[in-house]
């Protein structure tokens, strides 16, 4: 056999550490100069993001749970004043000041920084003919405070002052189409005092307070309070500095006094020292990269999946998950696009997690729905008349939906699902009774509440959106998909907890009878017939493939909304979130979206609804595609526009007009991957990176492509809004609005689990869409607690370790041509204790491997017998990163600019 990395007797992969991290560090050869090339860095509570101004470094310090709530009753939150809205606030500004240009490009003689992801640590230099700097800076969840490390050597004698500051502000929260010119909003309620030589900034809310404190030690320094918005310290004068600031926020909700809890851990991180600080924040990071690894020829893109776990483990670890843009990065005081958590933005970023082995990182955000469902089951009963909990789409930190955002019926279902995945990884029973069972319950009577039985005894869902934006049907997919699949998991989950009841059977019948997935035939623009009778796509990233079932899903029966034919109706008194209707449809009529078609426009739900059946539904997969539905899903999605950049930005948006570019929260990756269609998955997956990866620290966007490109590379660009109080247009300047989301970098993520492994099936899946040209390793998770090892090449493996965290039996479909696969057995201190041999059982055109597990054994499979006795193991070397890295548009890193 081939040398490998990984040695069954210790369950260890032999890959150096920190090298083999240190090949995705994130290098700058320039200072970033602008806050959107800041670098990140946080705890998974606080987080601080860092780039330089002249003399100045900048960090900007938030926290997961500075939200000022808008205390409203009743599970809705509506008409709320424009700015007053429940927004996240920022924490405070650190502004450390070396009096010398020491980052200005004009006078540079040397500048490197570095996100170094195995300690999470930015590491800066910069050197001029008079000043060099030194920096280092790291947030410890061990300790729960931020350090900046600093060390000046100059000419001659200088100070260096930094300073903390605090300065509310409008949130914006829709700056692209209106603005409140009251600048005196979010300015009360900050005071800012000293105390023991530590500044402390306290900032009021509507319910809740927080307190910002920072602390300097390594040299005694003056502590000044400059007024009620913030403090300075001032070093003494010398030609050699050297000093640590130490930061840390505390809300009311995280300490009965916040004042006393901020001194406290200041203190008490000073006396531990800055050295002993970073030993113990460089092992909480070791511990947590040694939970998965991939391996793939595409360094970018191995580069990304790390830096996207790097940003959720920095995020993603207090009682609230972070928001959809931004994170705990926000850059520009209280500006808060999209106030509100929205649920198709903020599921994105737990997709990839579980498969990674990082089911711990999506506690915060089952935290968060968990206590949301009081507000979910009271906004079902006092808004909608049903029974069960309603999840709306938009919606508060409280669980507060979004008053006019019910159109839209399938996150319950999907929030429901997410929680029932965590069970199916984790085998978390105390999860599954005390928060995945209640919401699973109460979704699915809501969803039992909603659903018609016909004459012909078909239960049909009524009147809904295609997710948001869409106009309305009637037996949309989405809640057909969603409702499919969350029944079936809702009995599954009753009889595990021991729930007896009627609507159980109730919720099994309208799984088994729910209204079947519509299809109509494709166009004869959408294919051409070549020689041989061959049908060949003409449109979407599918362009030139053999037609599959020659079909198309409907999205649903088109629904007028009532009274709109009346005189008096009004189309522009309707909610913004209702289409207007579609031109020459009629009632009743079954429609699709032409979205990969650039010349035939229209409506568009986001995001792809048609995809749902495969993505999120996980109703039609590999173990399908021999059936109808499998191959007009291949149709469906091939159908789908590439998200490959125009060499030119153009007029393009998500209704696919010239440029027909999707946006980047599509899951269309993910459905590639789960469909087996391993060149376009892997096109997608680079593609999608070079579309929607904007910023050079490994930050994303959404799109639309074109306005988005602009507000990346365009100072002076600027948008029309309207002021709210007089209906004035007037231009408002898109530079200090910019922002960034964490959407499109997590489909791409979890794309490229789906390519290397599934498991949603019931059984797990190696390489399911592996491109034949990759060569590589992984170690990642399964459902039914498994972890697994493997080395690949051309599509296939000499082998494959399954690690048995729960037991159970264990179901594989076997990867191999051979009917035998043989299997040795090793305990927890890696000692075989037996082998045996399996036969597969046909499934379908699968062949699936049973075996039963013990808990904490390793079951090394292969076609070939007593594997174990020929075992080579060679240690992988790496490189440290140096340079700046690019993949077409995309980069990640600065280069030399001076």
């Amino acid at each position: 056999m081939e040398s490998t990395a990984f040695n069954p007797k210790t369950r260890k992969w032999e890959r150096q550490f920190p090298g083999s991290l240190s090949q995705h560090d994130i290098v700058y050869e320039s200072p970033p100069e602008d806050a959107l090339q800041g670098l990140p860095l946080g705890n998974g509570d606080m987080g601080m993001l860092l780039w330089t101004e002249g003399s100045k470094l900048v960090a900007a310090v938030n926290k997961v749970d500075l939200f000022d709530d808008y205390p409203e009753p009743g599970g809705a939150t509506n008409h709320i004043e424009y700015d007053h809205e429940p927004a996240l606030k920022h924490g405070a500004r650190l502004i450390i000041d070396f009096q010398m240009p020491v980052f200005d490009v004009l006078f540079l003689q040397e500048f490197k920084a570095r996100l170094s992801l195995a300690d999470a640590t930015v590491k800066m230099e910069s050197k001029t003919p008079f000043t060099s700097v030194k920096l280092n800076a790291f947030t410890s969840h061990p300790d729960r405070v931020m350090a900046v490390e600093c060390e000046v050597e100059c000419d001659e004698k200088v100070s260096a002052a930094a300073v903390l500051e605090r300065f509310g502000s409008r949130p914006y929260p829709y700056w692209y189409s209106a603005i409140n010119r009251d600048a005196t909003i979010g300015l009360d309620g900050t005071q800012t005092e000293v105390v023991d030589d530590t500044i402390l900034i306290t900032q009021q809310l509507r319910t809740l307070r927080f307190v910002v404190g920072a602390r300097i030690t390594g040299m005694k320094a003056g502590t000044q309070r400059l007024s009620r918005h913030g403090g300075r310290f001032t070093t003494p004068t010398a030609k050699k500095l050297q000093f640590t600031l130490l930061i840390t926020i505390l809300t009311s909700e995280n300490a009965r006094d916040p004042q006393a809890g901020v001194l406290k851990i200041l203190i008490k991180a000073a006396a531990k020292g800055t050295q002993a600080l970073y030993n113990t924040h460089a092992r909480d990071w070791k511990k947590f990269w040694g939970a998965s690894f991939i391996s793939i020829p595409n360094n970018y893109l191995e580069n990304i999946w790390y830096l996207n776990l790097y940003h959720a483990n920095s995020s993603c670890r207090a009682e609230y998950p972070p928001r959809f843009n931004n994170g705990i990065w926000s850059w520009n005081r209280d500006v808060s696009n999209w106030v509100y958590y929205f649920h198709w933005n903020m599921q994105n970023f737990t997709w990839t997690l579980h498969a990674a082995n990082h089911a711990e990182l999506t506690k915060p955000y089952y935290k968060f729905r968990f206590r949301s469902l009081p507000r979910a089951l009271a906004y079902a009963k006092n808004n909608q008349g049903h029974e069960g909990a309603f999840y709306a789409d938009v919606a508060d930190r409280l669980g507060n939906n979004k008053g006019d955002r019910w159109h839209n019926e399938t996150p319950g279902s999907q929030i429901a699902l997410l929680f029932w995945k965590h069970y199916k990884f984790t085998g978390n029973r105390r999860f599954l009774e005390e928060k995945a069972w209640p919401v699973i319950k109460e979704v699915a009577r809501y969803y039992a509440s909603l659903a018609e039985k016909g004459e012909d005894g078909v239960y049909r869902s009524p009147c809904s959106q295609a997710y948001e934006g869409s106009p309305l049907f009637e037996e949309v997919i989405t809640d057909t998909a969603m409702i499919k699949a969350l029944m079936p998991a809702a009995v599954k989950c009753a009889g595990i907890v021991g729930y007896m009841s009627a609507e159980v059977d109730l919720w099994q019948e309208i799984g088994d009878h729910l209204n079947d997935f519509d299809t109509q035939v494709l166009d004869d623009d959408e294919f051409e017939i070549i020689e041989g009778g061959h049908k060949i796509l003409k449109h979407g990233l599918g362009i030139g493939n053999e037609v599959q079932a020659g079909k198309a899903f409907t999205v649903g029966k088109y629904l007028m909304v009532d009274g709109e034919d009346r005189e008096d109706f009004k189309w522009e008194n309707l909610p913004d979130f209702i289409s207007k209707p579609l031109e020459g449809i009629k009632k009743g009529d079954r429609i699709r979206c032409r979205h990969g078609n650039p010349e035939r426009l229209a409506y568009y739900g986001i995001p792809d609804p048609e995809f749902a059946p495969v993505f999120p539904g996980e109703l039609i997969g590999l173990k399908d595609r021999d059936s109808e539905l499998f191959k007009t899903s291949v149709d469906q999605v091939r159908l789908h526009p590439s998200t490959k950049p125009p060499e030119k930005a153009v007029a393009g948006s998500m209704a696919g007009t010239d440029s027909a570019m999707c946006m980047g929260w599509c899951p269309y990756p993910i459905v590639l991957a789960r469909l087996g269609l391993a060149r376009e998955a892997e096109e997608a997956t680079e593609n999608s990176i070079m579309a929607w990866q904007f910023y050079c620290q490994g930050f994303g966007h959404y799109g639309p492509y074109e306005v988005f490109t602009k507000d990346k590379d365009s100072r002076w660009h600027t948008n029309t809004v309207t002021d709210v109080k007089t209906g004035e247009k007037t231009l408002s300047p898109a530079w200090p609005f910019r922002h960034f989301t964490f959407e499109a970098v997590p489909i791409v993520c979890a794309a490229v689990n789906e390519m290397l492994l599934q498991s949603h099936e019931g059984f797990i899946r190696l390489f399911p869409a592996l491109p034949r040209a990759w060569e590589g390793s992984f170690m990642l998770a399964a459902e039914g607690g498994f972890l697994i090892h493997t080395q690949y090449a051309h599509g296939t493996a000499g082998w494959a370790g399954v690690e048995s965290r729960l037991g159970g039996e264990c179901r594989i479909v076997n990867p191999w041509h051979e009917e035998k696969i043989f299997v040795t057995v090793l305990d927890e201190n890696g000692k075989e204790t037996g082998s045996f041999s399996l036969n597969g059982e046909p499934l379908g055109l699968d062949s699936i491997l049973k075996f039963d597990t013990n808990a904490g054994s390793l079951y090394m499979l292969s076609p070939a017998e007593n594997i174990l006795r020929g075992w080579k193991k060679k240690s992988i070397g790496f490189e440290q990163n140096e340079k700046m890295k690019t993949m077409g548009n995309a980069q990640l890193g600065l280069p030399r600019m001076y």
